[in-house]
């Protein structure tokens, strides 16, 4: 194997496998290890040179237990959900409500059965056991997101060199049923929905859901200075109350609307003394639950039509357009979407924002 690197205590060499270090322990014996996958590995060996320098080798933590491991990861979800606060650009970024909920599931699932055991001493049985204790109390899709959450963790720590391997890789996820979409409404139940709303501004909400294909919580942070003429740009996000930027970079986009809405929004620009398009009585953002049941659950039990929830108007929204024969990665634009899902479209295909920004992709309905 060619050598790549040398460095004062380790070798960095290249393999049909991948790249590895080579040195000699503690123990005086010839050792190698495999630099881990999307890990520089050329910063990977400058850093564990310096470990051996020190006198520190193999793993740097065998000492490290789980309970020190997730102390350490949670500096790494706090550092994320600073990027978030400050609209950092995306990466790794994360939600405060997200940030809470994982540390929930390590704290209430994980730390209490793994907390004082060293790193080096996790073995795939005991997550397999773990998998299997939890699936008696949780369904399947909710186990395999919390193990999905314990492998974060194992996956910090082998990128960091304190684990040799990550057990919950080895792990195969539970078995889940296909879960059912919801319902998509047709043309005439939405124009009945929107006829059925009890006021204007209500109205004027449901006409953007169905009209723009805008998430709920993209339609709860729209601000009058996202909104230019016809054009809308989509470049937040709420979710629980806060504000940020949409799920991810593909979801920052423009759409056009109708001249009835556009008109809508104007009349209702004239009367708004705030930041926000749509707020509740007590002056607030509105969550998802409440903009359901105080919007949208109302204008349906009027209108007689069976029950959706918000996201049955980002897929009429995709029906509608793909029924025109507009094509599907226009569509995906719009939506927010990412393009394709092989390898030229999502890295070669480029989608002009001009080309859908005709009439072409104007949806008009009720009012």
């Amino acid at each position: 194997m060619p050598t790549i690197l040398k460095l004062s205590k380790l070798r960095l060499t290249e393999s049909k496998r991948g790249f590895l270090i080579r040195f000699i322990n503690a123990a005086g014996v010839d050792t190698k290890k495999q630099v881990p996958k999307g890990v520089d590995p050329h910063v990977f060996a400058v850093e564990q040179n310096a470990l051996f320098e020190l006198g520190d080798y193999g793993v740097k933590s065998n000492g490290m237990t789980f309970d020190q491991a997730v102390v350490k990861f949670h500096t790494s979800l706090d550092e994320m959900v600073w990027r978030e606060k400050t609209n950092a650009k995306y990466g790794d970024r994360m939600r405060p409500h997200h940030c809470r909920l994982v540390k929930a599931i390590l704290k209430n699932h994980f730390q209490p059965v793994l907390g004082s055991q060293p790193l080096k001493h996790m073995k795939p049985w005991q997550i397999k056991g773990l998998q299997t204790d939890l699936s008696k109390k949780l369904s399947p899709q909710v186990v395999n997101s919390y193990l999905s959450v314990l492998g974060s963790v194992f996956t910090m720590c082998y990128e960091k060199g304190w684990m040799e391997t990550n057990p919950v890789s080895l792990i195969k996820n539970l078995q889940v049923k296909a879960s059912k979409q919801g319902y998509t409404p047709t043309k005439d139940e939405v124009e009945a929905v929107i006829s059925a709303a009890p006021d204007d501004w209500r109205r004027t909400m449901i006409m953007l859901a169905a009209n723009t294909g805008l998430r709920c919580s993209e339609v709860i942070a729209l601000t009058w200075q996202a909104i230019s003429g016809d054009v809308i740009s989509v470049e937040k996000s709420a979710v629980f109350g806060h504000v940020g930027r949409p799920k991810n970079e593909t979801s920052e986009r423009k759409v056009r609307i109708d001249s009835k809405l556009k008109l809508r929004l104007a009349a209702m620009r004239l009367a708004s003394t705030g930041d926000f398009l749509f707020i509740n009585k007590n002056g607030n953002l509105y969550s998802g639950t409440d903009a359901t049941r105080q919007v949208l659950d109302p204008a349906i039990k009027i209108a007689g039509v069976q029950r959706f929830g918000w996201h049955g108007f980002r897929r009429f929204y995709e029906n509608e357009l793909e029924d025109q024969g507009k094509r599907k990665d226009h569509i995906q634009k719009l939506m927010g979407h990412q393009i394709g899902s092989q390898v030229t479209d999502k890295h070669y295909r480029v989608v002009r924002e001009e080309a859908v920004m005709t009439d072409d992709y104007v949806l008009s309905i009720g009012g």
